[in-house]
Protein backbone atom coordinates (compact mmCIF):
# COMPACT_ATOMS: atom_id res chain seq x y z
CA UNK A 1 0.00 0.00 0.00
CA UNK A 2 1.15 3.50 -0.87
CA UNK A 3 -0.52 6.41 0.95
CA UNK A 4 -0.13 10.17 0.46
CA UNK A 5 -2.40 11.65 3.16
CA UNK A 6 -5.40 13.54 1.84
CA UNK A 7 -4.59 13.08 -1.86
CA UNK A 8 -3.64 9.56 -3.04
CA UNK A 9 -3.71 5.86 -2.10
CA UNK A 10 -2.64 2.75 -3.98
CA UNK A 11 -3.57 -0.75 -2.81
CA UNK A 12 -2.49 -3.92 -4.60
CA UNK A 13 0.19 -6.49 -5.30
CA UNK A 14 2.55 -4.23 -7.26
CA UNK A 15 5.82 -3.55 -5.48
CA UNK A 16 7.53 -0.16 -5.79
CA UNK A 17 10.48 -1.66 -7.64
CA UNK A 18 11.75 -1.64 -11.20
CA UNK A 19 10.61 -5.23 -11.70
CA UNK A 20 7.27 -4.30 -10.16
CA UNK A 21 6.57 -2.10 -13.17
CA UNK A 22 7.10 -5.03 -15.58
CA UNK A 23 5.49 -7.91 -13.73
CA UNK A 24 1.87 -8.88 -14.11
CA UNK A 25 0.45 -7.15 -11.04
CA UNK A 26 -2.95 -5.85 -9.95
CA UNK A 27 -3.35 -2.57 -8.00
CA UNK A 28 -6.01 0.05 -7.36
CA UNK A 29 -5.14 3.77 -7.57
CA UNK A 30 -7.43 6.10 -5.57
CA UNK A 31 -7.38 9.89 -6.11
CA UNK A 32 -10.67 10.82 -4.40
CA UNK A 33 -9.67 12.79 -1.21
CA UNK A 34 -12.70 11.52 0.73
CA UNK A 35 -11.85 7.90 -0.04
CA UNK A 36 -8.19 8.53 0.79
CA UNK A 37 -9.23 9.99 4.16
CA UNK A 38 -11.33 6.89 4.93
CA UNK A 39 -8.31 4.70 4.25
CA UNK A 40 -6.16 6.91 6.52
CA UNK A 41 -8.60 6.45 9.40
CA UNK A 42 -8.66 2.70 8.96
CA UNK A 43 -4.86 2.67 9.08
CA UNK A 44 -4.47 4.72 12.26
CA UNK A 45 -4.11 1.62 14.44
CA UNK A 46 -1.64 0.13 12.00
CA UNK A 47 0.44 3.28 12.00
CA UNK A 48 0.80 3.09 15.78
CA UNK A 49 2.84 -0.04 15.23
CA UNK A 50 5.03 1.38 12.44
CA UNK A 51 8.80 1.32 12.51
CA UNK A 52 10.91 3.81 10.61
CA UNK A 53 13.64 2.82 8.16
CA UNK A 54 16.77 4.84 8.83
CA UNK A 55 19.76 5.73 6.64
CA UNK A 56 22.09 3.60 8.77
CA UNK A 57 19.80 0.60 8.22
CA UNK A 58 19.97 1.08 4.47
CA UNK A 59 23.78 1.42 4.58
CA UNK A 60 24.07 -1.76 6.65
CA UNK A 61 21.77 -3.62 4.30
CA UNK A 62 23.74 -2.58 1.21
CA UNK A 63 26.94 -3.96 2.73
CA UNK A 64 25.41 -7.35 3.18
CA UNK A 65 23.40 -7.54 0.00
CA UNK A 66 26.19 -8.48 -2.37
CA UNK A 67 26.78 -11.94 -0.87
CA UNK A 68 23.06 -12.44 -0.45
CA UNK A 69 22.46 -11.41 -4.06
CA UNK A 70 24.82 -14.14 -5.29
CA UNK A 71 22.94 -16.74 -3.26
CA UNK A 72 19.65 -15.31 -4.49
CA UNK A 73 20.72 -15.52 -8.15
CA UNK A 74 21.74 -19.16 -7.73
CA UNK A 75 18.46 -20.00 -6.02
CA UNK A 76 16.50 -18.09 -8.64
CA UNK A 77 18.30 -19.98 -11.42
CA UNK A 78 17.51 -23.25 -9.68
CA UNK A 79 13.90 -22.19 -9.17
CA UNK A 80 13.57 -21.26 -12.86
CA UNK A 81 15.08 -24.58 -13.87
CA UNK A 82 12.66 -26.39 -11.57
CA UNK A 83 9.73 -24.47 -13.02
CA UNK A 84 10.83 -25.32 -16.59
CA UNK A 85 11.13 -28.97 -15.64
CA UNK A 86 7.65 -28.96 -14.14
CA UNK A 87 6.13 -27.35 -17.23
CA UNK A 88 8.02 -29.77 -19.50
CA UNK A 89 6.83 -32.74 -17.45
CA UNK A 90 3.27 -31.40 -17.54
CA UNK A 91 3.42 -30.94 -21.30
CA UNK A 92 4.76 -34.50 -21.64
CA UNK A 93 2.01 -35.83 -19.37
CA UNK A 94 -0.68 -34.03 -21.37
CA UNK A 95 0.75 -35.39 -24.63
CA UNK A 96 0.91 -38.91 -23.22
CA UNK A 97 -2.71 -38.61 -22.10
CA UNK A 98 -3.69 -37.38 -25.57
CA UNK A 99 -1.88 -40.30 -27.21
CA UNK A 100 -3.49 -42.73 -24.74
CA UNK A 101 -6.94 -41.30 -25.55
CA UNK A 102 -6.27 -41.61 -29.28
CA UNK A 103 -5.12 -45.19 -28.85
CA UNK A 104 -8.15 -46.05 -26.74
CA UNK A 105 -10.41 -44.41 -29.31
CA UNK A 106 -8.72 -46.38 -32.10
CA UNK A 107 -9.03 -49.60 -30.05
CA UNK A 108 -12.73 -49.03 -29.46
CA UNK A 109 -13.32 -48.22 -33.14
CA UNK A 110 -11.43 -51.37 -34.14
CA UNK A 111 -13.47 -53.47 -31.71
CA UNK A 112 -16.71 -51.94 -32.99
CA UNK A 113 -15.64 -52.59 -36.58
CA UNK A 114 -14.69 -56.18 -35.78
CA UNK A 115 -17.93 -56.66 -33.86
CA UNK A 116 -19.91 -55.31 -36.83
CA UNK A 117 -18.08 -57.65 -39.22
CA UNK A 118 -18.63 -60.54 -36.80
CA UNK A 119 -22.36 -59.88 -36.60
CA UNK A 120 -22.54 -59.52 -40.37
CA UNK A 121 -20.94 -62.94 -40.78
CA UNK A 122 -23.22 -64.49 -38.16
CA UNK A 123 -26.30 -62.96 -39.81
CA UNK A 124 -25.18 -64.16 -43.23
CA UNK A 125 -24.80 -67.73 -41.97
CA UNK A 126 -28.06 -67.51 -40.02
CA UNK A 127 -29.93 -66.50 -43.18
CA UNK A 128 -28.42 -69.42 -45.08
CA UNK A 129 -29.37 -71.81 -42.27
CA UNK A 130 -32.96 -70.54 -42.27
CA UNK A 131 -33.16 -71.00 -46.04
CA UNK A 132 -32.64 -74.76 -45.64
CA UNK A 133 -36.19 -75.14 -44.39
CA UNK A 134 -39.21 -73.02 -43.64
CA UNK A 135 -41.57 -74.20 -40.89
CA UNK A 136 -39.62 -77.50 -40.83
CA UNK A 137 -40.44 -78.14 -44.48
CA UNK A 138 -37.56 -79.44 -46.58
CA UNK A 139 -37.46 -79.42 -50.37
CA UNK A 140 -36.98 -82.86 -51.92
CA UNK A 141 -33.99 -81.67 -53.95
CA UNK A 142 -32.18 -80.66 -50.74
CA UNK A 143 -32.91 -83.99 -49.06
CA UNK A 144 -31.54 -85.78 -52.13
CA UNK A 145 -28.38 -83.68 -52.06
CA UNK A 146 -27.71 -84.72 -48.46
CA UNK A 147 -28.15 -88.42 -49.34
CA UNK A 148 -25.91 -88.08 -52.41
CA UNK A 149 -23.17 -86.69 -50.19
CA UNK A 150 -23.51 -89.09 -47.24
CA UNK A 151 -24.93 -92.45 -48.45
CA UNK A 152 -22.45 -95.31 -48.95
CA UNK A 153 -22.15 -98.96 -49.68
CA UNK A 154 -19.98 -100.39 -46.94
CA UNK A 155 -19.91 -103.69 -48.82
CA UNK A 156 -20.74 -103.05 -52.46
CA UNK A 157 -22.62 -106.00 -54.03
CA UNK A 158 -20.14 -106.18 -56.92
CA UNK A 159 -16.82 -104.96 -55.50
CA UNK A 160 -17.25 -105.63 -51.77
CA UNK A 161 -15.61 -102.22 -51.20
CA UNK A 162 -16.81 -99.04 -49.50
CA UNK A 163 -18.24 -96.84 -52.23
CA UNK A 164 -20.40 -93.75 -52.33
CA UNK A 165 -24.02 -94.55 -53.15
CA UNK A 166 -25.43 -91.34 -54.58
CA UNK A 167 -28.11 -93.36 -56.37
CA UNK A 168 -29.81 -94.01 -53.02
CA UNK A 169 -31.19 -90.46 -53.27
CA UNK A 170 -33.85 -91.74 -55.68
CA UNK A 171 -35.25 -93.93 -52.87
CA UNK A 172 -36.34 -91.00 -50.71
CA UNK A 173 -40.05 -90.86 -50.02
CA UNK A 174 -42.50 -88.98 -47.79
CA UNK A 175 -43.27 -85.27 -47.81
CA UNK A 176 -41.64 -81.92 -47.08
CA UNK A 177 -42.07 -82.39 -43.34
CA UNK A 178 -40.86 -85.98 -43.24
CA UNK A 179 -38.52 -87.05 -46.01
CA UNK A 180 -37.03 -90.48 -45.26
CA UNK A 181 -35.20 -93.39 -46.80
CA UNK A 182 -35.45 -97.04 -45.81
CA UNK A 183 -32.45 -99.24 -45.17
CA UNK A 184 -33.83 -102.72 -44.44
CA UNK A 185 -35.88 -102.60 -41.25
CA UNK A 186 -34.60 -99.14 -40.31
CA UNK A 187 -35.47 -95.73 -41.73
CA UNK A 188 -33.19 -92.74 -41.90
CA UNK A 189 -35.24 -89.59 -41.31
CA UNK A 190 -33.41 -87.23 -43.67
CA UNK A 191 -35.73 -84.26 -43.14
CA UNK A 192 -35.62 -84.57 -39.35
CA UNK A 193 -31.81 -84.73 -39.38
CA UNK A 194 -31.58 -81.54 -41.45
CA UNK A 195 -34.11 -79.63 -39.32
CA UNK A 196 -32.46 -80.66 -36.06
CA UNK A 197 -29.05 -79.62 -37.34
CA UNK A 198 -30.62 -76.37 -38.44
CA UNK A 199 -32.01 -75.63 -34.97
CA UNK A 200 -28.76 -76.63 -33.24
CA UNK A 201 -26.74 -74.25 -35.40
CA UNK A 202 -29.24 -71.40 -34.96
CA UNK A 203 -28.99 -71.80 -31.16
CA UNK A 204 -25.21 -71.87 -31.42
CA UNK A 205 -25.12 -68.69 -33.54
CA UNK A 206 -27.30 -66.88 -31.02
CA UNK A 207 -24.84 -67.67 -28.22
CA UNK A 208 -21.68 -66.65 -30.07
CA UNK A 209 -23.27 -63.48 -31.48
CA UNK A 210 -24.28 -61.89 -28.16
CA UNK A 211 -21.48 -63.28 -26.02
CA UNK A 212 -18.92 -62.31 -28.68
CA UNK A 213 -17.14 -65.62 -28.24
CA UNK A 214 -14.08 -66.19 -30.35
CA UNK A 215 -14.41 -69.74 -31.61
CA UNK A 216 -11.86 -72.20 -30.36
CA UNK A 217 -11.13 -75.60 -31.87
CA UNK A 218 -12.78 -77.16 -28.83
CA UNK A 219 -16.01 -75.21 -29.40
CA UNK A 220 -16.06 -76.10 -33.10
CA UNK A 221 -15.54 -79.76 -32.27
CA UNK A 222 -18.35 -79.66 -29.69
CA UNK A 223 -20.66 -78.12 -32.28
CA UNK A 224 -19.83 -80.90 -34.73
CA UNK A 225 -20.48 -83.49 -32.02
CA UNK A 226 -23.95 -82.02 -31.40
CA UNK A 227 -24.71 -81.97 -35.11
CA UNK A 228 -23.59 -85.58 -35.47
CA UNK A 229 -25.85 -86.50 -32.55
CA UNK A 230 -28.74 -84.87 -34.44
CA UNK A 231 -28.03 -87.16 -37.39
CA UNK A 232 -27.59 -90.29 -35.25
CA UNK A 233 -30.87 -89.57 -33.48
CA UNK A 234 -32.83 -89.34 -36.75
CA UNK A 235 -33.22 -93.10 -37.28
CA UNK A 236 -36.44 -95.05 -36.68
CA UNK A 237 -36.93 -98.81 -36.30
CA UNK A 238 -39.45 -100.94 -38.20
CA UNK A 239 -42.19 -99.83 -35.77
CA UNK A 240 -41.49 -96.14 -36.41
CA UNK A 241 -39.89 -95.43 -33.05
CA UNK A 242 -36.78 -93.25 -33.17
CA UNK A 243 -33.56 -94.40 -31.56
CA UNK A 244 -32.03 -92.10 -28.93
CA UNK A 245 -28.74 -92.69 -30.63
CA UNK A 246 -28.07 -95.03 -33.52
CA UNK A 247 -24.62 -96.61 -33.13
CA UNK A 248 -21.76 -95.38 -35.29
CA UNK A 249 -18.96 -97.58 -36.56
CA UNK A 250 -16.09 -95.25 -37.44
CA UNK A 251 -17.95 -92.50 -39.28
CA UNK A 252 -20.78 -94.75 -40.48
CA UNK A 253 -24.27 -95.60 -39.29
CA UNK A 254 -24.43 -99.04 -40.86
CA UNK A 255 -27.64 -100.67 -42.09
CA UNK A 256 -26.49 -104.02 -43.42
CA UNK A 257 -24.39 -103.33 -46.51
CA UNK A 258 -25.55 -99.71 -46.67
CA UNK A 259 -24.63 -96.76 -44.48
CA UNK A 260 -24.83 -93.05 -43.82
CA UNK A 261 -21.51 -91.29 -43.24
CA UNK A 262 -22.36 -89.02 -40.34
CA UNK A 263 -19.32 -86.75 -40.78
CA UNK A 264 -20.04 -86.31 -44.49
CA UNK A 265 -23.63 -85.39 -43.66
CA UNK A 266 -22.51 -82.77 -41.14
CA UNK A 267 -19.74 -81.47 -43.41
CA UNK A 268 -22.20 -80.97 -46.25
CA UNK A 269 -24.59 -79.20 -43.89
CA UNK A 270 -21.84 -76.77 -42.77
CA UNK A 271 -20.72 -76.25 -46.37
CA UNK A 272 -24.27 -75.37 -47.42
CA UNK A 273 -24.44 -72.55 -44.86
CA UNK A 274 -20.79 -71.49 -45.45
CA UNK A 275 -19.93 -71.95 -41.78
CA UNK A 276 -16.20 -71.87 -42.54
CA UNK A 277 -16.52 -68.15 -43.42
CA UNK A 278 -17.12 -67.55 -39.71
CA UNK A 279 -14.20 -69.49 -38.35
Amino acid sequence: MLLIPGSFASIGSQNLTKNGTRNKEASIAIFNPKEVTKIERRLEKWLEQRRYITKSMIDSLECRLLALKKKYNLLRKEANQLENEIWTEEAKRIEEERIAREREKARIQKEQKEEFKWKEKVNSIRNKVKQLSEHEEIELSLAKDFIKKSAYWVNHPKTGEIEQASGHSSNIFGNKRNWRIEFGSNTFLVGHAICRCQQTLLDFLKVIEYKKIKLSDDQKNKLRDRLEMNVCGAVANYQGYEYDYYPVDGNYMKFGTQAINVKDFVNFFLEKVEFDSLV
